[in-house]
């Protein structure tokens, strides 16, 4: 899976904080066996990002 690091500011990882650099592709690919040994779960960023807000956000 590739990510493009897009030219503008992210409100929360700004350019000056990105290790490739604005406009640089990366790609990363972990080990099955490392995966299965941490029962290492992908794709969560969205449902962590989610709980974060949620943690911080008064409640209604």
């Amino acid at each position: 899976m590739a990510y493009l690091v897009g030219d503008d500011d992210h409100p929360l990882l700004p350019n000056v904080i990105l290790f490739a650099g604005p406009g640089a592709t990366i790609s990363y690919e972990p080990d099955p066996a490392n995966m299965a040994l941490l029962d290492y779960d992908r794709q969560q960023i969205k449902a962590q990002i989610r709980d974060i807000a949620a943690a911080t956000l008064p409640a209604s």
